[in-house]
């Protein structure tokens, strides 16, 4: 009984992060191309993308450490993901590059 847990575990494991990386993996081969086509320079675009990857490497093991603190991991992953679409949303309207940057 214990097997199936933990390969129950695994699976759904594995159905998460394939759900949270499947829409930038089909994103990412044309946000560059669209970024620049739409806002502005290489450059711009180039800060904006590499800005959104160091936000990432910065604020995952602090959410990682948090969701420990408060013993509630998946209270921090949804509220990110929420907090991760109202940021998104917020792309629509932008114009130019200085929307883009913090």
């Amino acid at each position: 009984m214990g097997e199936t847990v933990r390969s129950n575990g695994a699976a759904r494991f594995l159905l998460l992060y394939a759900a949270m990386y499947a829409a930038f993996g089909v994103a990412s081969p044309f946000l560059p191309a669209l970024v620049k086509r739409a806002r502005g320079t290489n450059r711009a675009a180039g800060l904006v993308l590499s800005a959104g990857t160091a936000i990432r490497l910065l604020t995952a093991p602090l959410a990682g450490r948090l969701g420990d603190l408060i013993q509630g991991l998946r209270i921090v992953l949804v509220v990110c993901l929420v907090l991760a679409a109202v940021v998104t949303l917020g792309y629509g309207p932008a114009q130019g590059f200085w929307p883009f940057w913090p």
